[in-house]
């Protein structure tokens, strides 16, 4: 895992307990975390997919 990946995952994982554990004192920075979380789940599956990208086909071939 590239280290840009793994800090975006560390980052969506904090947000995430903020939102879970309802660590917000305000409808609007409840939101706000929303849309942090959504935007870094989007960076994430970037950083993934140029990760899958570099992969070998075998990886990805089914045989079962």
């Amino acid at each position: 895992m590239l280290p840009e990946s793994e800090k975006c995952m560390r980052e969506i994982l904090r947000v995430s307990k903020r939102i879970n554990s309802k660590k917000f004192t305000t409808l609007q920075e409840g939101m706000r975390l929303i849309r942090t979380e959504t935007l870094l789940l989007k960076k994430f599956s970037l950083y993934a997919g140029e990760e899958l990208h570099g992969r070998h086909p075998r990886y990805f071939d089914r045989h079962f």
